[in-house]
C-alpha cells in the first residue's frame, strides 16, 4: 500500500519537475494521498491505482497528471464523492436526491478555470450531470484544476483537462475536431498563449491517451479481456459487492447489462483517430482485435446467461428469488456445492468448429481469476450445458432466455424449452442443495 503512494509521489514529482513547477513537498504528498484514497475506494476493482500508474507518460507531464486525476471521481462506483473531493467541488456542485447538479453561476465563485473547463466539456451552469455523459470525467478534471491552479498556468491546466475529457468513451471520431474548435474558442476568449499547432498537439496527445485508457479491448488474449470485464461487474453493480448474499436475479441483471452493452457497442468507436493519429493500419488492427474480443465475450455471456436463467427459472417456479449461494453453495466451500452433486457426462469432441469455440471451452473450464471474491472463478455448470448443447443449440435456446427476461415467458414455460438431459440433473442437485424446496425442485427432474 505504501509502495503505491510512493509511486504516486514519484509521478507527481517527475511531472512537476518537467513542467518547471515549484511545489512544496508536503503538497505533493497530499496530492498523492488524495489520489490513492480515491482509487482505493471499496467498490474499485478495475479503476484502481494500478490502472492509472499504467497510463503515466514519462515524456509528457500533462498526460501523467491527466492519468493521475482522470478517474478520481467515479460517482456510481464509489456511491458518491469522497469527502475531501466533495469539499473541493462544493462551491460548484450540489447533490439532490443522489443526483448531481452544477450550481447556477450566481451561486458559484467566479473562477476562470471553472469557466474554461465547462466550455471544454460543453456543460453549462445549473445543468444536471449524468454519469454516462461525461460527469465523472468533468468532475475529475474540475478537481484537478482546483487543486493545481495555484501552481500551473491555465494553458497547462487546459491541456490536462483535455486529456481527461478525451477519456469519455465510445464517441464518434468527429468529436475531436469539435474539441479542437472548442479549444480554439477558449484560447481566443481567455487570451491564452496557445497556437493552432499547440492545440493540435494537445488533442493528438489526448487521443493517444484515450486509446491507451481503453487498450484492454485490444489485448491479444481474450481471457485477459474477460478478466477485466469481470472486474467491472462489481464496480457497476453494487449488489455483487455483498459477498455471497446477492440473489440470482441480481447476478443475472449484472450479466444481462454487460451483454446488452456489448450488443449495442459500435466497435468503431472504441479507439479514436485524429488527423492521421494513430495510422489507419494500426487503428484497424486494434479495432479488429477488439471485435474478436467482444465476439468471444458475447458468446461467453450467452452461455453464462443461459446457465443463470435455468437457476432463476427454477427459483421462480419453486418459491421465488433466492441468494445465489443457497443454490450454488458458498464460494469458499467447493466441497459442498451444486457442482459436486451433478453427474457430468464424459463428453469428447472429435472436432472443434472454430478457434473461438476452443477459446470459449477453455474460458469456461479454466475460469477467470478476477471473479475471485464475488463469483466462481471457473464455470463448470456452464461448461456442462455448453458441451451437451453445442454452440448452435446454445444460441437458439438463448433466444428463449431473452423472452424469459422480458417477461414474455413464465418460468415453467421457459423450463419446458430446456432439454431434460440438462434440466433433470440440475433440478435434482438443487433439491439436495435447497431442502426447503426439495419437493418443488424434484417436479422438474
Amino acid at each position: 500500500m505504501a509502495g503505491r503512494i510512493r509511486a504516486l509521489i514519484f509521478l507527481f514529482q517527475t511531472a512537476f519537475e518537467q513542467l518547471h513547477c515549484q511545489i512544496p513537498p508536503l503538497e505533493i504528498e497530499a496530492l498523492a494521498v488524495l489520489i490513492h484514497r480515491g482509487m482505493t475506494a471499496k467498490g474499485r476493482r478495475f479503476h484502481t491505482s494500478e490502472h492509472i500508474l499504467g497510463l503515466a507518460d514519462p515524456d509528457h507531464p500533462e498526460v501523467t497528471l491527466a492519468a493521475l486525476f482522470h478517474d478520481l471521481v467515479y460517482y456510481q462506483v464509489d456511491l458518491g464523492v469522497a469527502p475531501s473531493i466533495r469539499a473541493l467541488l462544493a462551491p460548484y456542485v450540489e447533490e439532490r436526491a443522489q443526483r448531481l447538479w452544477l450550481k447556477p453561476q450566481h451561486e458559484s465563485t467566479d473562477d476562470r478555470f471553472v469557466a474554461m473547463v465547462l466550455e471544454l466539456f460543453g456543460f453549462t451552469y445549473g445543468q444536471e450531470l449524468h454519469p454516462r455523459q461525461g460527469m465523472n470525467e468533468f468532475l475529475s478534471a474540475l478537481a484537478m484544476g482546483l487543486r493545481l491552479k495555484a501552481y500551473l498556468p491555465c494553458e497547462t491546466l487546459l491541456a490536462i483537462a483535455t486529456c481527461i475529457e478525451a477519456t469519455i468513451p465510445f464517441r464518434p471520431h468527429e468529436h475531436f475536431e469539435e474539441l479542437t474548435q472548442r479549444l480554439q474558442a477558449i484560447v481566443t476568449r481567455y487570451q491564452l498563449q496557445l497556437s493552432p499547432a499547440n492545440l493540435e498537439a494537445i488533442v493528438t496527445r489526448s487521443v493517444i491517451f484515450a486509446n491507451h485508457d481503453v487498450e484492454n479491448f485490444a489485448v491479444p488474449d481474450p481471457r485477459a479481456f474477460l478478466e477485466n470485464t469481470w472486474k467491472l461487474l462489481p464496480e457497476e453493480h453494487n449488489a455483487l459487492r455483498a459477498g455471497g448474499i446477492y440473489t440470482i436475479k441480481e447476478y443475472r441483471r449484472a450479466l444481462q447489462a454487460t451483454a446488452e452493452f456489448f450488443q449495442t457497442l459500435d466497435i468503431t468507436r472504441v479507439f479514436h483517430r485524429y488527423r492521421g493519429v494513430p495510422p489507419l493500419e494500426q487503428w484497424e488492427q486494434m479495432t479488429s482485435i477488439a471485435q474478436a474480443n467482444v465476439q468471444i465475450a458475447q458468446s461467453y455471456l450467452e452461455i453464462k446467461l443461459l446457465t443463470i436463467s435455468i437457476l432463476e427459472a427454477l427459483a421462480d417456479a419453486t418459491g421465488g428469488d433466492m441468494p445465489l449461494a443457497l443454490v450454488m453453495g458458498d464460494l469458499e466451500d467447493e466441497a459442498h456445492s451444486l457442482m459436486q452433486l451433478i453427474e457430468f457426462p464424459d463428453l469428447q469432441f472429435q472436432t472443434l468448429s472454430s478457434e473461438q469455440r476452443l477459446m470459449l471451452l477453455k474460458l469456461l473450464g479454466n475460469g477467470l481469476k478476477s471473479a475471485d471474491g464475488f463469483d466462481l472463478q471457473n464455470s463448470p455448470l456452464s461448461l456442462f450445458i455448453y458441451q451437451v448443447l453445442g454452440p448452435e443449440a446454445t444460441h437458439t435456446l438463448s433466444l428463449q432466455v431473452w423472452r424469459y427476461f422480458r417477461g414474455e415467458l413464465q418460468a415453467t414455460d421457459f423450463l419446458e424449452h430446456i432439454p431434460r438431459a440438462i434440466l433433470s440433473p440440475i433440478a435434482r442437485a438443487c433439491a439436495i442443495m435447497i431442502p426447503t424446496r426439495r419437493e418443488a425442485c424434484l417436479r422438474f427432474t
